[in-house]
């Protein structure tokens, strides 16, 4: 309680002068992983300031860390610009590949992904963004796999498998089986690596 005062009374008394301040409540409140508290109190500082770049970031990056990627996209390209530093820019630019590919649009996951590894924001933000090529497999390694799309899943077979359409046909019907008891509502198509 006493914490949830000192933010409020903080806030209350903000002013354009008094950014530094806030910016370390919010950087702590970032760290802390009170990323709900940095997007609510991230946004009252927009209104005043639309144009402060940390505060973008940090509020991207919140709505990236609870789950909401579409959210967190414009924050990020706002904290993506040629006045940002460069570490920023390279923790935005992996971030958003992250969102990007979340929201299903995977060709711009890779560019952001691969321009955050090239640009060498921070060894950290490299390290992360060469992860999630990696783990998402967006690698140049991927490209010469055969990609078969149905409603619900994307399709990756590796040259040489046969009977992919019998495969597919399979592994959809069983998905609509165990939906039809679990009634999940997918965020995006499921990757199926072969």
């Amino acid at each position: 309680m006493k914490n949830l005062l000192f933010i409020v009374l903080m806030l209350s008394s903000f002013s354009l002068q008094g950014q530094d301040a806030y910016q370390k409540l919010l950087d702590s409140l970032f760290q802390a992983g009170e990323y709900e508290k940095v997007i609510i109190e991230g946004q009252k500082i927009l209104e005043k300031a639309p144009e402060h770049l940390n505060t973008h970031h940090l509020v991207g990056r919140s709505f990236y860390a609870e789950g909401r990627p579409s959210l967190a996209i414009p924050h990020l390209q706002n904290s993506n610009n040629k006045e940002a530093p460069k570490w920023m820019k390279g923790w935005s630019l992996a971030t958003l590949g992250v969102c990007y590919y979340l929201i299903d649009e995977i060709d711009k996951a890779r560019l952001h992904l691969i321009a955050a590894i090239e640009l060498r924001g921070t060894a950290n933000s490299v390290k992360t963004a060469n992860g999630y090529l990696a783990r998402l497999q967006l690698h140049d390694y991927f490209d010469d796999w055969n990609i078969i799309e149905t409603e619900h899943i994307r399709f990756h077979f590796q040259q040489g498998i046969t009977n992919e359409t019998l495969f597919v046909e399979a592994k959809s019907k069983a998905l609509e089986i165990n939906n039809q008891f679990f009634g999940a509502e997918l965020p995006k198509k499921i990757d199926y690596y072969v």
